[in-house]
């Protein structure tokens, strides 16, 4: 083959990779839109049913998503066997599986339905979820100061956010993760905006979270999850090495503020807030014996409610991905320029 020839085939494999590449691109931009779309759609019908219909709704959804969605799949049911192997048959798994696609697409549901209630029509179904709010914003007042709360993605998470915005007006900021594509983000910030709670994103300056938890306001993290973050430590979970944010306990012991936790689980027909605190977390100065021993309170009080009701946890999480041993990949916490979101950050929410 001639130099021309070369040279020919090379620019002819470098010009496909490059519509190949756009291709890709294109692609990628017009799925995204596309489920968008899709979601701004079933919102739209979904948000108006009643609670009982969008109820059966959830269970013939969370039933056809446990087929369809084969990964998630996958990692609940290893999740699961990890944890219940020697004591239930694999059949009763499957089922504990199915059970929490359907239990987490009624969470969704569930939501964007009560969401949009007054906040005299959410007392009137949920009586005493209301008045164990109230109890909570009495004990909250007699602080006088600032809590780390912990939460998980457990029972109905989102609906906490819901159920502060009615009942404990002005003393949540939630901490939460920034999605990756922009329309999704900006679509899900409004539905969490509309409670009238504050949202504090991971990759934002962690002043903001100390500055709400010095305004008196509880700072609200779901660090139930293995995610990527440069602060963690192995504790305890299911018997198994579980990789955990330090970021809560650190902060309560910075700000030596006491550190809580509060589910809302599902308890039919309505819902139960469970809350546990003021944790006794040690304070002995040896900084890392202190985060290490705080991070696992917390998570055997969260394991022993998840086991009262594996079904409400988000088992479709691989949260046994990160081993000891293995190294953290750095997180690069500085905005890409020209990138209309922030990258990925340490997540405790």
């Amino acid at each position: 083959m001639s130099d021309e020839e070369t040279a020919a085939e090379g620019q002819r494999i470098v010009w496909n990779k490059g519509r190949k590449r756009a291709r890709s691109r294109f692609r990628k931009t017009l799925s995204r839109n596309a489920t968008y779309g899709f979601l701004r759609c079933l919102h739209a019908i979904v948000c108006r049913l009643p609670l009982p219909v969008g109820r059966g709704l959830a269970w013939c959804a969370g039933s056809l998503v446990y087929y369809l969605f084969g990964r998630e799949r996958r990692i609940a049911l290893d999740g699961l066997t990890r944890v219940y192997g020697a004591e239930r048959s694999p059949s009763e798994i499957r089922s504990l599986a199915r059970g929490m696609f359907r239990h987490h697409v009624q969470v969704v549901i569930d939501w964007l339905i009560i969401r949009r209630w007054s906040r005299e029509r959410v007392e009137r179904r949920f009586p005493d979820m209301a008045a164990a709010c109230r109890d909570l914003h009495e004990t909250h007042r007699r602080m006088g100061i600032g809590v780390v709360g912990i939460s998980g993605h457990f029972g109905n998470w989102e609906l906490l956010n819901v159920f502060f915005g009615h009942f404990l007006p002005g003393t949540l900021a939630l901490i939460a993760k920034r999605l990756y594509y922009p329309r999704y983000q900006d679509f899900i910030h409004r539905l969490r905006a509309s409670s009238g709670n504050d949202i504090i994103y991971t990759d934002e300056s962690p002043r903001r979270i100390m500055r709400a938890v010095k305004d008196g306001k509880t700072a609200g993290f779901l660090p139930d999850q293995d995610v990527r973050t440069n602060s963690g430590v192995f504790v305890d979970f299911f018997g198994l090495p579980a990789y955990t944010v330090t970021a809560p306990v650190q902060l309560a012991l910075k700000l030596r503020v006491p550190l809580v936790v509060v589910l809302v689980v599902k308890k039919d027909p309505g819902f139960e807030l469970v809350f546990s605190g003021p944790l006794d977390i040690p304070r002995t100065g040896d900084e890392d014996a202190d985060l290490l021993a705080g991070t696992q309170i917390w998570t055997r009080y969260l394991e022993e409610q998840i086991r009262a009701a594996p079904e409400q946890w988000a088992w479709l999480h691989p949260r046994w991905r990160t081993k000891p041993g293995s190294p953290r990949r750095l997180v690069d916490r500085r905005p890409r320029a020209g990138s209309g979101h922030s990258p990925p950050a340490t997540e405790s929410g």
